[in-house]
């Protein structure tokens, strides 16, 4: 579980861009791993014969499994890291020599099209509003066209 738990934050790190964090979770992941395969090849070492503790031999062959592909995040997580890294020198340098250019900026206003309104449309029912309007004589509904 430990080991797991170091792993998954390596992954997660990993996924965040921190590089140094991954690394450091990843490895000690295999540092516990490595110390449980350690374990396990003593206590096998001391059973009475093959096959006598078959939980315990699934287990280092599983564990030994994991380290190759624990091993590739580590890795990926390097070239993750040197890759950040350069990319982040690239910006400062750009940063640095600041904005030098003096073009002049130009309207491109004329460029942009404008939507023009149909002329003579009828105006359809849809368009038509029923509004109150109270005038002297009490008629209270008219229609306006919108």
């Amino acid at each position: 579980l430990l080991a797991e738990t170091h792993y998954q934050l390596g992954v997660t790190y990993s996924l965040n861009l921190q590089y140094s964090e991954a690394i450091e979770a990843l490895n000690s992941s295999v540092s516990v791993i490595r110390s449980r395969l350690e374990k396990l090849q003593r206590l096998l070492d001391k059973a009475e014969g093959p096959g006598s503790l078959p939980e315990e031999e699934k287990e280092l062959e599983e564990l030994k499994a994991l380290l190759p592909e624990i091993q590739e995040k580590v890795e990926d997580a390097n070239e993750g890291l040197k890759t950040t890294s350069s990319a982040a020198e690239a910006v400062k340098k750009v940063l640095a020599k600041g904005s030098t250019t003096t073009a002049p900026v130009s309207n491109i206003s004329h460029l942009v099209r404008k939507k023009r309104k149909p002329e003579g449309s009828p105006v359809k029912e849809a368009d038509v509003k029923r509004v109150k309007l109270g005038d002297a004589n009490g008629h209270t509904n008219k229609e306006v066209a919108t």
